[in-house]
């Protein structure tokens, strides 16, 4: 996982114009279970615009999805956020957009930080 960190930064640092990719930030590579009422997914990579997923059923490209928990090292947290399927392959893996609401962005903030530092300890 070090190594997937190390090449996107290393891309981010080498690139001269970045056309074609959108993200602003760094993703986390991560697996963690993400969940509300539409079911529960493992989170392949974590960024505060969005998150790649995993998981049977996806809902397809364009649909809103409420989350409302993140497991972290074995801990369940809030995470009430509404995403929307940005792209979807198979209904087995999704990128869902985070839809950034006023008074939110603290919780996405301090996930990532988390999740980054989790990243982290492991290698």
């Amino acid at each position: 996982m070090w190594r997937d960190l190390h090449a996107e930064i290393l891309h981010r640092l080498t690139s001269v114009s970045p056309s074609g990719e959108r993200r602003e930030a760094l993703r986390v590579p991560c697996a963690v279970q993400v969940g509300g009422k539409v079911g529960t997914f493992t989170a392949r990579n974590f960024g505060p615009g969005g998150l790649g997923v995993h998981g049977e059923h996806l809902p397809p490209a364009g649909t809103e999805v409420a989350l409302e928990w993140i497991s972290i090292e074995g801990k369940r947290r809030k995470f009430p956020v509404r995403t929307r399927v940005a792209w979807a392959q198979e209904h087995k893996h999704a990128g869902l957009e985070i839809q950034h609401e006023r008074g939110r962005e603290k919780v996405v903030e301090s996930l990532y930080s988390a999740l980054l530092d989790a990243y982290l300890r492991q290698g």
